[in-house]
């Protein structure tokens, strides 16, 4: 009773796009109030930069074996990503809410951001930045 809804999830650097799922839209569905990470490593260490398994987590640096891009932040970039797709979530209920009421704007933004058939790790920046484009037609539709 009177607690808040939170979640420990691991932060990873590939799939970076689970990081914006997880902090973003993940966070609304779930009504989730609190988001802890992790990371660790995860593989050899005597070789710090290889793939240790099929998520990379983000406190190394690690090279992409397919194109030899060495990669350190894009996991953190996810997640700032999924805040900030939050944020835009945040404000396009408060505007539709305002001109629709909570029950209507909450219909429009669960269509908006729910998830098609498959896996949110299939899922690639495109489909965020699609939903984030409609928020921001929203938002300046609403003003």
């Amino acid at each position: 009773k009177n607690r808040f809804v939170g979640e420990y999830e691991g932060i990873t650097s590939y799939p970076s796009t689970n990081n914006r799922y997880v902090y973003g839209i993940r966070s609304r569905l779930g009504k989730i109030e609190n988001m802890m990470g992790f990371a660790f490593w995860w593989g050899n260490m005597h070789k710090p930069n290889t793939k240790p398994v099929k998520c990379y987590y983000v406190t190394y640096p690690f090279i992409d074996e397919i194109t030899q891009v060495r990669y350190s932040s894009v996991g953190w970039e996810a997640i700032r990503c999924g805040i900030d797709d939050m944020r835009y979530l945040v404000l396009a209920n408060r505007l539709l809410a305002k001109k629709y009421g909570q029950e209507k704007a909450k219909q429009i933004l669960d269509k908006l951001s729910g998830l098609p058939q498959y896996s949110a790790q299939n899922l690639q920046p495109e489909y965020f930045n699609n939903i984030r484009k409609q928020l921001i037609s929203i938002i300046m539709d609403n003003k």
